[in-house]
């Protein structure tokens, strides 16, 4: 049959093991679900922001159609055909500069005329004098390499001077016209009011990923992995979309969110109220050791060892609870109730055997030995009445007991607690008891060895 305390115990461990796996599970599903939750956000954002952004471009797209119909009726478009006459340059200027001051979106629209290098070009006031020079430059150098058709709305993400820009060039003839729109004026982050404070927008230009907005730039801690997806260290996750208006991919990066840290008023509650629920078994645990398990300890010691025959031993731990302490007055009750049954069985004893062996002689030799100051008897009374009593013989400071005898209960107790009083005043050594029994153990007799008793009594009886 199985300890009841051993089967509590492991109930109990196995209750805490549950809460803990319970709280873990839980700290690691809503984990996920707040981090699904964010990249669900984040996805549609990037899709809300890609609707909205392509819809703003295409708005430059037709900008750019009707820079072109203007060209288209104010001169020859074909190859071979004269250069663009002066008022037809006017003509074209002032469509461009009336399209510049309608849209916001747009940083400049140029003209190229791609035999004779012939160009207009006009920047947005907002834009600075450095970038406009590189932006003239650039659509120049390389606005023939991006043309795509009028009826597409397809931009080119491209790269100048460190930052991106959505590009578009249309060909009608020997001429080229577009736009170029810096990536800053369509910022994602505005409207993502969960990323704001820690997110990170990048574009995947030329084989690496460009800071375009966001609190951080983290584009030089991107790594392109085996399978041409982004890796980015750290606490921090991503979505990734390419627009159906741009071939460029779009990577909108951003830290994770911790459940604890910003999951709002219930997960706390969830971790407050897991953590009571593991203090109270603790307590539980605590408690059932404390006043449980150790008190039932030490009545199973002390049952073991009255059953091994130490009478003497009585229980002093503190009970933990009124009901064990009840307990221990009961079984120290007991035992003090076994002790004096065995200290009146060898009283009994001892006056059986001395009606064997004390005869006249014995009664003369000790007669004699009184006389001669060696033989000491001591009686006890009680209101009067002889109630035991013992007997022995000193020599020098040394006293060797020879019988004890009781008439009423403990007797012979209190005659031989009145003699060591008396010897340990006269500063004997010690009460030679001849015999090892429980009943003296139980007064303070201690067993020496014979080495031990040969060197007291060598002292004792000096002189």
């Amino acid at each position: 049959m199985h300890s009841w305390r051993k089967i509590v115990n492991c109930l109990l461990a196995a209750i805490l093991l549950v809460v803990v796996l319970f709280l873990v599970w839980t700290n690691t599903y809503y984990h996920g679900q707040l981090a699904q939750q964010t990249k669900d956000v984040a996805e549609s954002s990037l899709d809300l922001w890609a609707g909205t952004t392509e819809m703003r471009l295409h708005t430059v797209n037709e900008h750019i159609n009707e820079i072109l119909s203007t060209v288209y009726t104010a001169t020859v478009v074909t190859t071979g055909s004269p250069q663009m006459s002066f008022e037809s340059q006017r003509k074209c200027q002032g469509i461009i500069d009336d399209k510049l001051r309608i849209s916001n979106d747009v940083d400049c629209f140029f003209l190229i005329d791609s035999e004779s290098g012939w160009f207009l070009f006009s920047a947005s006031s907002r834009t600075h004098q450095f970038d406009v020079a590189l932006l003239k430059a650039f659509s120049l150098e390389h606005a023939g390499e991006y043309v795509t058709s009028l009826r597409e709305n397809s931009w080119a993400a491209v790269l100048i001077g460190g930052g991106p820009y959505f590009l578009k060039s249309v060909r009608v003839g020997k001429y080229v016209a577009g736009a170029m729109c810096g990536a800053s004026h369509f910022n994602l982050l505005e409207s993502l009011a969960v990323l704001q404070e820690d997110g990170s927008c990048m574009f995947l230009i030329d084989g690496a990923y460009r800071y375009v907005w966001g609190k951080y730039d983290w584009s030089q801690e991107v790594r392109l992995g085996e399978e041409g997806l982004p890796r980015l260290g750290g606490q921090r996750a991503y979505v990734i979309s390419t627009p159906p208006f741009t071939d460029c991919q779009i990577l909108l990066a951003y830290r994770s969110r911790s459940l604890w840290g910003g999951g709002g008023l219930s997960p706390l509650l969830l971790l407050l109220s897991s953590l009571v629920v593991v203090g109270l078994l603790l307590s539980l645990s605590l408690t059932l050791l404390r006043k449980v398990s150790r008190p039932t300890r030490e009545l199973l010691t002390a049952q073991q060892e009255i059953g091994e025959g130490n009478i003497g031993y009585r229980i002093t731990a503190a009970p933990g609870s009124q009901e064990y302490g009840k307990l221990y007055r009961s079984f120290n009750e007991m035992a003090q109730q076994i002790q004096n049954l065995r200290i009146e069985s060898y009283d009994r004893m001892i006056r059986e055997q001395e009606g064997t062996w004390i005869g006249d002689d014995m009664e003369e030799a000790y007669l004699r030995l009184h006389k001669s100051g060696y033989a000491v008897s001591v009686e006890a009374y009680e209101d009067g009445v002889l109630s035991g009593g013992l007997y022995g013989v000193t020599i020098g400071k040394c006293f060797f007991g020879e019988s004890m005898f009781s008439e009423l209960e403990n007797g012979s107790k209190a005659a031989l607690i009145g003699l060591s009083n008396l010897l340990r005043k006269k500063s004997f050594f010690f009460i030679d008891c001849q015999f090892r029994t429980e009943h003296l153990e139980s007064m303070g007799g201690t067993y020496v060895s014979w080495e031990d008793y040969s060197r007291m009594l060598q002292k004792g009886t000096e002189g």
